[in-house]
This record gives structure tokens, sequence and C-alpha cells, in this order.
């Protein structure tokens, strides 16, 4: 028996938009697989330090967003929010205990997955998988029937993910090699107006 995860979920958003992933992965399809409730890590533009060290503390990370921001700009685009972040999540927690979920979509399918993964490429690059939810997903899950077979399958990926983390390793792009030259250039970020940051209880 794999020990369980300690779950870290790293945003610009409040932890009130996902609540809703801390109460799924307390429930008994996830419950065997992580530790403890997760930790909520907020990131701004001044806590780099803090957003480092309470991250370097959890055995897997998820970086949240949500599409209620008005924009899917995780990296790579324009104004994009999470370039360092991601790259720092992977670097540190290695690629295969990094995923990304996006939530309050109107079209959660897998040809929306591939149309935001050609566009921003670093998602796959710094993450092992990329998770869509729309409103709807998120309504079945609050009332824990999966009704939905796409929604099941996500969760049952979700889990084997979970299952098989591992523990942190030492960086390398899949693909390549030891290959630490990929710098993105420092672009200015949207924080969240009126948001506090979140600690480790």
């Amino acid at each position: 028996m794999g020990k369980k995860c300690l779950v870290g979920i790293c945003s610009r958003d409040p932890k009130e938009s996902y609540d809703w992933i801390q109460d799924l992965l307390k429930t008994e399809r996830f419950k065997k697989k992580v530790k403890d409730t997760p930790h909520p890590i907020y990131i701004s533009n001044s806590n780099s330090s803090e957003f480092m060290k309470m991250m370097s503390n959890c055995t897997f990370t998820i970086l949240y967003h949500t599409k209620n921001r008005g924009r899917i700009n995780i990296t790579d685009v324009t104004d994009s929010l999470y370039d360092a972040e991601l790259e720092l999540m992977c670097k540190t927690q290695g690629r295969d205990n990094v995923i990304v979920v996006i939530d309050d979509l109107d079209d959660s399918g897998s040809d929306e997955a591939e149309r935001i993964l050609r566009t921003q490429e670093s998602i796959k690059k710094w993450s092992c998988e990329l998770f869509l939810f729309s409103k709807q997903d998120k309504v079945t899950i609050a009332d824990g029937k999966s009704t939905d077979g796409q929604v099941d399958k996500k969760l049952s990926r979700l889990r084997e993910i979970l299952k098989k983390a591992k523990k942190k390793q030492k960086f390398t792009v899949r693909g390549e090699k030891g290959d630490n030259s990929h710098k993105h250039k420092s672009k200015k970020k949207e924080d969240h107006p009126n948001e506090e940051k979140y600690v480790f209880s």
C-alpha cells in the first residue's frame, strides 16, 4: 500500500472557488489516497517565497483556475497567470505529481482540452494531466452520483494519478534529458481582488 499524498491546491483564486475539489478528495473514493484535507496555497505577485515554502511541504500539487475569471490564460498566452508557478511546481514536485484543473467551463470535453493544450503547450510540459470540469460536472460531483460517464472517467483517472504519485524526483522534460534551460519571460499577472493569503492550518 503506497503512502498517501499530501495535496496542495495552488491558485490566484479564493479557496471558496475550489472547495468542491477539497470536498471531493475527502470522499470515500479518494480518502485512501489523500492525507488530511488538501492545503490551499494562494499565489500572488508578492508571495513567491511563501508559495515556494508551502508548495515544497506537499507531495502532490494541483494548479487550479476558474473560467469565471473570464479567460483561460494559464501559460504561453498574453497575460498568462501561471508560467513561472507551474514550471516551479513541476521542478519541485516532479511532473507526475502535478495536474492542472480548470472549471466553470461551458465545454469540458476532450476537444476543448486539446484546443487548450495546442495553444498553451507548457501545461503538458510541466504537468501530467489537464482536467476540465463544467458547471454541470460540478453539480454531478456534488450529488455524489456517477450518472455521467465522462465525469466518472475523469474521477477515475484522477484517482489513478494519485495512486501512482511518486516521490519527488529530479526534474526532466519529457523527451529531453536534464533540460532546465527553458525560461519564461516575466509577465504581469492579475491577482484576485480583495484576496487574503491562505496558510496551512
